[in-house]
């Protein structure tokens, strides 16, 4: 399909060159306005270096509106795309500016446009954070539930203890072993993190 659009529109293009006021090569060229907008604007970019030269003036007028409408056509999708894909709308203002430098709309849309990428790249950045922040949180409370469970095991240890003491034992029952304390720190300095 791509290479028929692009065969047609050439030999569009050499009757053009061949007939200037040919009305049926121009409508035949406004017909594969229809086709794939990439594949148009491409071949347009083409024709227009074609046409660089002034004694082709003529027919570079009687396809200047032809690439026009190929500009226009970026215009309107690079418009629909603003908010749903700023990139992709930035890319089709470009082709619009390359194709007609002179559209309004396509430079007006332009700064619209990277208004839009700066908007997603901002979005995008909120919700890694927003991730790592949950992450972080999720984290914080299974190591507080660590501790909550390693503090209850040091309870039941001390009840245990209490009922298993004899008259001669020392009465520090509340206080911490080096390895308890040891172990509530290094969870303390986790949370901490």
């Amino acid at each position: 399909e791509t290479a028929d659009l692009v065969s047609a529109t050439q030999t569009l293009l050499n009757a053009l060159s061949i007939i200037p006021d040919s009305q049926e090569t121009v409508d035949g060229l406004e017909l594969i306005a229809t086709a794939d907008l990439k594949i148009l604007s491409s071949i347009c970019m083409s024709v227009m270096q074609q046409f660089t030269d002034m004694e082709r003036v003529k027919e570079k007028e009687r396809v200047v509106p032809y690439i026009r409408s190929i500009a226009r056509r970026n215009v309107d999708v690079g418009r629909e795309l603003i908010q749903a894909d700023g990139r992709a709308a930035l890319k089709s203002l470009q082709i619009a500016l390359q194709l007609d430098p002179k559209n309004p709309d396509a430079a007006s849309l332009f700064g619209a446009a990277e208004d839009a990428i700066l908007e997603e790249q901002a979005a995008a950045e909120e919700a890694e954070k927003r991730g790592k922040i949950d992450e972080a949180q999720k984290e914080v409370a299974g190591l507080q539930e660590k501790r909550a469970e390693f503090l209850e095991e040091i309870e039941e240890e001390k009840v245990g203890r209490k009922y298993t003491r004899t008259e001669g034992d020392d009465d520090d029952d509340d206080e911490l072993t080096d390895e308890q304390e040891a172990k509530l720190q290094s969870i303390d300095f986790l949370i901490a993190e």
